[in-house]
């Protein structure tokens, strides 16, 4: 009897291992881009891995994974044949809204700004430009002012509780006008 040998190659490749590192939230209109590497930061990829990206479903890809809005997404590694599929959350917090109201006083009187303001809740603040409520500082430390005769603008920011990130500004108008008095 002969003695056959055979030999044959198997070749097993590499399974991507995803680890997932949810983006931070942003503030609307913002979008977050699911293919930043910080997302899947610590993950073990080997070399030539793609991904794909798809909707809540898990079936349907994402139109644009660089600009996706608030909702739970998949990640998918791909590596010849293996793959490995993780969940990501995405969160938009909303942008606060801040509506002020211009207000006309007489000289010698004064008026508390947080009485001119209507907004959806979050700490409101006031400020003397628009570049302080924008960066959020400088913020004045009295909000009841009596300023002299002419036209003040005040800036407003509404800023959440959620995010600190997250802020809306507004501009209001105290018109300081000589106003006659009448004696009776």
């Amino acid at each position: 009897f002969g003695t056959k040998v055979c030999s044959e190659t198997i070749t097993v490749n590499p399974t991507p291992e995803l680890v997932i590192t949810p983006p931070g939230a942003v503030c609307a209109p913002a979008t977050v881009d699911l293919t930043a590497a910080a997302i899947t930061a610590g993950s073990t990829l080997p070399a030539g891995t793609t991904f794909n990206y798809y909707e809540s479903n898990g079936t349907t890809p994402v139109t644009d994974p660089e600009k996706v809005g608030a909702g739970t997404y998949y990640i998918e590694a791909v590596a010849g044949d293996c793959k490995d599929r993780e969940q990501v959350v995405v969160t938009v917090n909303p942008t606060r809204e801040v509506t002020a109201n211009n207000k006309t006083i007489c000289e010698g009187e004064s008026v508390d700004l947080t009485t001119l303001v209507d907004g959806d809740g979050g700490t409101v603040t006031f400020h003397t430009t628009q570049a302080a409520a924008d960066a959020g500082t400088g913020a004045l430390e009295n909000t009841t002012v009596s300023p002299v005769k002419g036209a003040h603008e005040y800036f407003v920011r509404s800023t959440s509780t959620i995010n600190a990130n997250c802020y809306g500004t507004s501009k209001l108008t105290v018109t300081v006008n000589a106003c006659r008095k009448i004696e009776l």
